[in-house]
């Protein structure tokens, strides 16, 4: 079973940014890692383990950590166990995609066209604008 559960770590990274992490649960074993989003901690919702989103640039990070779920459920699945190497190629691959990652329509495009989570991004964007 795969658990990837977002917080942010109370130890800020510049004045009042602090870090995201993962914290990644596959067969019983549990790995934290930074995915190189660093927010005001006050933007952060504890009990929904996700950022309030207000207006587009929290949009954005929002939709940039669902990205990196999806990039690590996707890079963990099909294992039998991870390692420090398998994280440290999650998070390469994480920083690599958010490099393309630019704007709304960028992150949109990422999912499939009709998805589930395409739709659900469009809707909440449309509700910022």
């Amino acid at each position: 079973m795969i658990t990837i559960t977002p917080y942010l770590k109370k130890t800020p990274v510049e004045k009042n940014n602090y870090p995201v992490f993962f914290r990644l649960i596959h067969e019983r074993k549990a790995h934290s890692f930074q995915i190189g989003i660093n927010i005001p901690e006050n933007t952060w919702d504890d009990k929904q383990k996700n950022i309030r989103v207000s207006d587009v640039e929290s949009w954005m990070q929002q939709a940039l950590i669902k990205v990196a779920e999806n990039i690590t459920y996707d890079s963990v699945k099909n294992k039998d166990a991870i390692n420090f190497d398998d994280i440290h190629e999650i998070v390469e691959k994480i920083k690599n995609t958010f490099k393309t990652l630019k704007n709304p329509l960028d992150i949109i495009k990422f999912y499939p066209k009709g998805s589930v989570e395409s739709i659900r991004l469009e809707e909440s964007l449309n509700k910022i604008q």
